[in-house]
């Protein structure tokens, strides 16, 4: 597994959310789980996939912390 952190801009983490989304949709990934992760309150976990291709991506957004 690799793991990043991003931070991002006060003015663009309100719409992360929403950026990740579609980010993830324009690349052609399909969501299979949105959830949060219990040690990061105010989170929001996603797994995307890419059809049949092995492998997730999983990206986790914490408003708390401002990280993604």
């Amino acid at each position: 597994m690799i793991t990043r952190e991003v931070r991002q801009p006060e003015r663009k983490f309100n719409r992360m959310e929403a950026i990740v989304e579609k980010a993830c949709r324009e690349s052609g990934l399909i969501l299979k789980l949105k959830s949060s992760l219990a040690q990061f309150p105010d989170s929001v976990h996603w797994h995307f996939k890419k059809g049949k291709e092995r492998g997730t991506l999983e990206i986790t957004l914490w408003k708390k912390e401002k990280k993604l």
